[in-house]
């Protein structure tokens, strides 16, 4: 019985360590238009293509790579893989990434062309926020901050987005107690889309709860708050 099971197990892990393919014979035109967040065109936008088996022991291969043009628009010719991963991951200094990701162990495109339309990066913006009491001892205050994160995957199954597993501009959450026991924070930070804004949510020893509406307008935008 253990020999099965052993046998079984050694199995397993033979399946699970595929090298990661790339089919040599096969080129896909992957093609697209980078903008930012006001609909203009950002140059130099940097695109990757990459498969990976997504097993242990297999590394993931860059099959290409380019840039966008002055108008955004990218038309790059590229290797392809049989993979259980397939993404673009596209990127520029100072704005948000984006990433297609699908499975391409059974599926690549009829007519070879993966088109992703206009894709928006966002231009960034460092909020750093600094929560300070004042107050006497025991006084305590509940917050929150909400805000879009810029990031964005998309996941596609046979060419159909698959929301469920996509991830994309989504509204996120930081909510804190502070107390005598923490009663301050100092110099965090996290990254929105520049124009962005930033909810600022509060109550002071449970009491009724305030809220501020913060425009980001600046690269590294700079909050501080006394109670």
């Amino acid at each position: 019985m253990r020999l099965k099971q052993l046998a079984l197990l050694l199995l397993l892990l033979f399946l699970n360590c595929a090298d990661t393919q790339v089919d040599n014979n096969v080129r896909v035109l992957v093609t697209g238009t980078v903008l930012d967040q006001n609909d203009i065109p950002i140059y130099n936008a940097n695109v990757k293509i990459v498969t990976d088996a997504n097993s242990n022991g297999a590394l993931p291969v860059l099959l290409a790579e380019g840039l966008g043009d002055v108008s955004g628009n990218f038309e790059i010719i590229s290797l392809f893989g049989s993979n259980n991963l397939f993404y673009i991951e596209i990127s520029a200094d100072g704005y948000s990434t984006y990433t297609y990701r699908t499975n391409t162990s059974e599926f690549r495109p009829e007519d070879l062309i993966f088109n992703l339309g206009d894709i928006t990066l966002k231009k960034l913006s460092k909020f750093n926020y600094t929560i300070t009491r004042e107050s006497s001892l025991g006084t305590t205050l509940d917050f929150s901050l909400s805000y879009i994160t810029p990031t964005c995957i998309q996941v596609f199954d046979e060419g159909v987005l698959n929301t469920n597993e996509s991830f994309c501009f989504e509204e996120n959450f930081i909510a804190r107690t502070l107390n005598d026991n923490f009663p301050d924070i100092a110099n965090r930070s996290f990254f929105v889309g520049l124009g962005d804004i930033v909810k600022f949510t509060y109550g002071v020893n449970g009491g009724v709860e305030q809220e501020d509406i913060l425009t980001i307008n600046s690269e590294d935008y700079v909050f501080e708050f006394t109670y």
